[in-house]
């Protein structure tokens, strides 16, 4: 598929299947960036299509591309901590309400509100501040930056200055020196790669400055710049001081990212052929043999150039607050009503299903819903009902059969709210039912909704009901309730056909399989169900406080598993590139980017010349004496040019192959 290719690329990310989860991010990682690449692609079009813009303008296009794929835009979270004065002699436990330059405000637990200067804190409380400062600042520095994006490929030089005074102005920002680094790397020559050197040291000081107050935040960014740095080190020829970077880019995340894996994969590969420029001592060598060895490798889906690429992914600036002196003329972000602060530092919302309680401590939901309860997701159950804080989770059980998707999530704490029947007589051909759940909060707000369908058949030896109502990603797991309020099924799949019609048919695990599912279930007990018929708002009114919108939460490690499985799938360069934000250097380094190679004959297009030369008379005899003495004359091989264009590139730039 052609990455310019607006329609390709659009019909292959809307690529339909047999049967699709209601998951709104089934393919999280590239699919939610889609949109954003669209934006770009006509500029990516541009780029592939003339010749008259130069070599140098190329990286500048994709950094384009790459800053509207990326940037996530922030969003707020609570700090909640207990915090000491200078002296250490008085704490208190309490929200971070407000941060400033020079004080930030408190809310207690008793709801006081309580200002004080930052020189009042404890160090340890300072540190943590500037922890904070540096997230506060990387989100100024992308709102500032995105507004110039659309003249980058026209002033090139003008945009670069503005990222450069955006770093310099923000001083503990990390944003604007991710991408100046590979910016000033990519076509500054000579000049550019010292300064992108200083920048990117400086870049991943500010992160680690951050993962010290915050741990386990800011991975992604931190990797993203490690290994910038490493490929700005193998740009200047010096492979050993490029692994220990490397090395410490892998570090970020229990599996290598793969953009370290590649990069450390070619080093080595390159390192080994003879006559090589880029030479490895053989403890460098040894130390990075003994990562790849020991750590698992993230599959990058595709073949892609074989280039030493930068990475431009990065984690959410996630600022904790407001600042006091907000950025004039910003867009405020939209925040929805329930919208609350991550479960862990570091952690990420990569999708939502519905659930419904089915014991004061229970709530049933699908298996997909909570990502099979694989390790390093965590869930939290929310409603508007009552539950508009939420109440954190864990999986406790996970059906093992395909048709049966199923799974329990235990509650930190027991609710009061009512839990659902579970109906025991089957469902009948053409009864008719409501399902109740939370499709896509994003697109249409995170309150219940109530769709009307009809059983059409049992499938799958009774495991399944085949209905027709309307149902979106973020319904899985919703109860489907009959007539009196017994949930008689839960919805789980749709079937998605090449044409959407008035006939589209979704799927639910039926109520005897649902039972069956929960036989032996420790806390669970089945109730008297429900016999008397109520209208459709009588029922809503009943079990809304029992039905629940399930967050789903990502630690950075769980995010870019699920990332690399998702593109692996589609087997597509461009998609793969497009995933992990990758960019190739192509910078040829035998000419280190200046396209043309040093002849090996002569100096400076100069040959020194040996010329049998009289010097002087022999005193005894009168005759001349004579030595060879050099001169200098145009060197016959370059012409007196001094060298030639490079065989290995183009002006400098290698080709961009997946050979």
């Amino acid at each position: 598929m052609d990455l310019y290719d607006r329609r390709e690329y659009d019909k292959a990310i809307k690529e339909p299947t047999k049967i699709i989860r209601l998951d709104p991010t089934l393919v999280p990682a590239y699919q939610e960036r889609a949109i954003a690449w669209r934006a770009t692609l006509v500029l990516l079009s541009f780029w592939h299509e003339t010749t008259e813009l130069g070599g140098a303008m190329k990286p500048l296009i994709v950094v384009l591309g790459l800053l509207f794929s990326i940037a996530y835009p922030a969003f707020g979270q609570t700090i909640q901590k207990e915090w000491r004065d200078v002296t250490g002699k008085f704490s208190v436990q309490a929200k971070l309400d407000k941060l400033s330059a020079e004080s930030i405000t408190l809310r207690a637990n008793d709801g006081r509100s309580i200002v004080i200067s930052r020189a009042q804190l404890s160090e340890a409380d300072r540190a943590f501040l500037v922890g904070l400062d540096v997230l506060a600042e990387s989100d100024q520095q992308l709102e500032l930056i995105l507004p110039h994006l659309d003249r980058l490929y026209t002033s090139p030089a003008a945009v670069l200055e503005i990222l450069s005074s955006l770093h310099k102005q923000y001083r503990r920002g990390s944003v604007a020196g991710l991408y100046l680094s590979y910016a000033r790397a990519a076509v500054g020559g000579k000049v550019g790669l010292a300064e992108a050197k200083k920048i990117a040291d400086e870049t991943i000081s500010r992160l680690r400055l951050v993962q010290k107050e915050i741990p386990d935040s800011q991975k992604q960014t931190l990797m993203s710049a490690l290994n910038n740095r490493a490929v700005i080190a193998i740009r200047e020829r010096k492979a050993d001081e490029a692994v220990r970077y490397l090395i410490d880019a892998a570090a970020q995340f229990e599996d290598v990212p793969f953009v370290v894996y590649h990069n450390s994969t070619l080093l080595l590969e390159v390192s080994a052929m003879p006559q090589t420029i880029l030479g490895l001592d053989r403890r460098s060598r040894s130390e990075l043999v003994e990562l790849l060895a020991r750590k698992k490798p993230e599959s990058p889906g595709a073949a892609i150039p074989q280039r030493y690429l930068y990475s431009l992914a990065h984690d959410p600036f996630s600022s904790p607050t407001v600042s006091d002196k907000p950025v004039a003329d910003l867009p405020v972000p939209k925040k929805r009503e329930t919208e609350l602060s991550p479960i862990a530092p570091g952690y990420q919302l990569v999708s939502s299903g519905s659930g419904f309680l089915i014991s004061p401590t229970m709530v049933l939901t699908n298996r997909h819903v909570v990502q099979d309860g694989k390790k390093g997701f965590r869930y939290r159950v929310v409603n508007e009902s009552g539950f508009k804080k939420g109440v954190l989770a864990s999986v406790v059980k996970v059906s093992s059969i395909e048709e049966v998707d199923l799974a329990i999530l235990e509650l930190e704490v027991a609710v009061a709210q009512k839990p659902l029947t579970i109906r025991s007589s089957s469902a009948q051909l053409g009864e008719s039912f409501s399902v109740l759940g939370y499709p896509d909060p994003e697109r249409f707000e995170p309150t219940l909704t109530v769709s009307h369908g009809t059983v059409n058949k049992l499938i799958k030896d009774g495991k399944n009901v085949l209905h027709d109502a309307v149902t979106n990603g973020g319904n899985s797991g919703g109860p489907c309730l009959d007539d009196r309020g017994n949930v008689l099924a839960v919805l789980y799949a749709s079937y998605i056909i090449e044409v959407v019609d008035a006939n589209q048919r979704n799927l639910a695990v039926s109520n005897t399989a649902v039972l069956e599912f929960l036989k032996g279930v420790n806390g669970y007990s089945q109730s008297n169900e429900l016999l008397e018929k109520l209208e459709l708002p009588e029922i809503v009114q009943k079990v809304k406080e029992s039905v629940f919108l399930i967050e789903c939460w990502a630690s950075p490690d769980a995010v870019r598993q699920k990332t690399s499985s998702a593109v692996a799938e589609n087997n597509d360069v461009s998609k793969t590139r497009r995933a992990y934000s990758l960019l190739p250097d192509l910078t040829c380094l035998q000419c280190s980017g200046t396209g043309f190679q040093a002849c090996g004959n002569c100096r400076q297009g100069v040959v020194q010349v040996p010329k049998r030369t009289q010097v002087g008379f022999n005193q005894v005899n009168n005759q001349p004496v004579y030595a060879d003495l050099f001169y200098p004359e145009k060197c016959p091989r370059c012409n007196g040019k001094g060298g030639g264009p490079c065989r290995a590139c183009v002006n400098g730039q290698l080709p961009l192959t997946t050979d």
